[in-house]
């Protein structure tokens, strides 16, 4: 916290439920419930957790789990988790909202990007938050970082929202072999 210039940190999270925590969670829990009462950290955010994970967690810690980052955009939606997590009043942080740069590979949002005169980008930053989830995408331009943004003033309507939802293509950019868990 010296380093950041801060006394306390908004939210601290477990980035992934690899096996040093699975081994150690209710140590690991423990801990974060004392550095919140102690003012330390506001609350306690998790990454990568599946449902099981979810549940496992809420079930050992004693205090509210507020988000859980994980990989979410079209080809990669998370219905069931996105359901788990609204379940137990969690918000989903979606990172890889344009899909690792395959954005622009989805004809749908193409086609939808067109009717509201987008990008495909923007279409699926407001079909994420159209789902209650908040996106985190990268932006390495300030007319990215600015696209981006208008995002929030599109207003996709049920037919839009309905053909995103119903995309076949299923593809996680983020799995990592060795730390990945089994995800749901």
């Amino acid at each position: 916290m010296k380093k950041l210039g801060l006394t306390k940190v908004d939210i601290m999270y477990i980035h992934w439920p690899f096996k040093t925590y699975k081994k150690r969670k209710e140590e690991v829990l423990k801990a974060f419930s004392e550095l919140i009462d102690e003012g330390k950290i506001g609350y306690l955010g998790i990454s990568n957790f599946t449902t099981n994970d979810i549940d496992e967690a809420i079930a050992k810690y004693d205090k509210q789990i507020v988000v859980n980052q994980v990989e979410m955009h079209p080809w990669l939606q998370q219905k069931a988790l996105l359901d788990n997590l609204n379940n137990n009043n969690i918000k989903l942080v979606s990172y890889f909202p344009l899909m690792h740069g395959r954005i622009n590979e989805v004809p749908e949002l193409k086609e939808i990007a067109e009717k509201h005169k987008a990008s495909p980008a923007q279409i699926s930053l407001a079909w994420i938050m159209s789902k209650g989830a908040i996106p985190i995408p990268k932006s390495t331009t300030l007319n990215h970082l600015k696209d981006n943004f208008e995002s929030q003033n599109i207003q996709l309507d049920e037919d839009d929202i309905k053909k995103i939802d119903e995309i076949k293509v299923v593809k996680r950019f983020a799995d990592f072999p060795i730390i990945a868990p089994d995800w749901d």
